[in-house]
């Protein structure tokens, strides 16, 4: 059976500093950080990867992603939550986030650490178009 990676890595904007929820904003900062971000990836000749609905989208996901954590498994320590990618990716290839924050796995309690795979915004996708709306367990730790 394989290993989960010992580390996690959340990659953040240093101006916005880590451990940030877009969510938990305001909705005009939130769009605003949103506006920031597409200017940025366009400047940097990347191809803008927030579509124009994004913030409602994220919304609704949440919401989901929430009421299936609860249902399943209870209430969260946090209403939105925070990304992170499992294993070492502070590979500096993200210019719109280039600072990470890698953290051991075991700093976390086991009800703290939710797994998606697919990332959440396809899980959603993949959900919304089956005749099963929860398809796939959620797990934690």
């Amino acid at each position: 059976m394989a290993q989960l990676p010992e580390i996690i890595t959340h990659n953040y904007d240093p101006r916005r500093s880590a451990c940030q929820n877009l969510c938990n904003r305001p909705r005009a900062d939130a769009e605003r950080i949103l506006a920031e971000l597409r200017a940025s990836w366009r400047a940097s000749g990347q191809p803008g990867r927030l579509q124009e609905h994004y913030l409602e989208r994220r919304t609704r996901v949440e919401a989901w992603l929430l009421a299936r954590r609860t249902r399943q498994l209870g209430k969260p320590a946090l209403e939105h939550p925070i990304d992170f990618f499992l294993g070492d990716m502070a590979d500096g290839r993200d210019p719109i986030r280039p600072r990470s924050l890698r953290v051991p796995l075991a700093a976390f309690a086991r009800d703290m650490v939710t797994f998606i795979y697919p990332d959440s915004m396809t899980s959603f996708e993949i959900a919304a178009q089956s005749s099963r709306p929860t398809a796939g367990p959620m797990r934690d730790g």
